[in-house]
């Protein structure tokens, strides 16, 4: 393919970049604040992901399979009801994350409260959580 033996990219800021889909087969992908990125689709085989700030993308149901996926102040995304097999994911910066897996009352300052929400929500199988500077390892 086109980037030949590229294994980690690293295009954060790139605000002029939209069409990702030639970037799947990049092992590390970190597209940080490129914020005219819409159509992550094809990167669903990529092994960590980096979205965080890329604001105008709204689905990420083709990135189960990532491994390590930051999709924090992605404000547009409404349903990560899919990503239950990612192994760690991060998606700080916005309670509405929360909020539509049932943990709008999250409260991190008491930590056993919060393992037991996350592990009885519909991230029980995710293996690492990260949301508002808070890590929860499920083991």
């Amino acid at each position: 393919h086109a980037l030949g033996n590229v294994t980690h990219l690293n295009l954060t800021g790139c605000r002029e970049i939209k069409n990702v889909s030639s970037l799947g087969r990049v092992h590390t992908l970190n597209l940080c604040n490129c914020s005219q990125v819409k159509d992550v689709s094809a990167l669903g085989q990529v092994h960590t992901l980096i979205l965080k700030g890329c604001h105008q993308i709204t689905d990420v149901s083709d990135l189960k399979k990532v491994h390590d996926l930051d999709i924090s102040f992605c404000y547009r995304v409404t349903d990560i009801s899919m990503l239950t097999s990612v192994h760690t994911l991060r998606c700080g910066g916005s309670e509405q994350f929360l909020a539509q897996i049932g943990l709008a009352d999250l409260d991190l300052d008491d930590r056993d409260g919060c393992y037991k929400k996350i592990r009885a929500s519909i991230l029980a199988s995710v293996r690492v959580f990260v949301f508002g500077g808070f890590k929860f390892v499920n083991y």
